[in-house]
């Protein structure tokens, strides 16, 4: 009666609390790697310059060339703030779409686990007789 009881608690805790903890980790990596990354801001501020960083315009708008270097110099700013943003965004939805597979796994395992180490025994209990 023992051994029914222990497969019994052990069976509802398997498939009851640890899988829903199994869950809520994962809900906690992807929470934590969309604000590490900052996702949202970094879509939001895709285009903007690098650092908030920008040439002032020129007071006299007669000047061209103060004009043309103000302009370069904030395209510039923007473009190298759009590549930096870019490869943030890209190394993050990758580290979220390889953290999400590794759960997926790691789901499918635990939920086979139980299953596996009946067959393992079995083996073993066919091998040693």
């Amino acid at each position: 009666m023992g051994i029914i009881l222990f497969l019994w608690e052990y069976f509802t805790w398997h498939y009851g609390t640890a899988l829903s903890e199994l869950l809520t980790l994962f809900e906690t990596y992807l929470k934590f790697i969309y604000h590490f990354f900052s996702l949202p801001l970094m879509i939001r501020t895709w285009v903007s310059p690098l650092f908030r960083r920008s040439e002032e315009n020129p007071a006299d708008v007669t000047d061209i060339e103060a004009l043309a270097m103000a302009l370069v110099g904030n395209l510039i700013l923007r473009i190298v703030g759009f590549i930096l943003r870019t490869f943030v965004l890209v190394v993050g939805v990758i580290v979220e779409l390889c953290v999400t597979v590794f759960f997926m796994v790691l789901f499918a395992a635990w939920i086979l686990l139980p299953l596996i180490i009946m067959l393992l025994i079995a083996y073993a209990a066919e091998l040693l007789w």
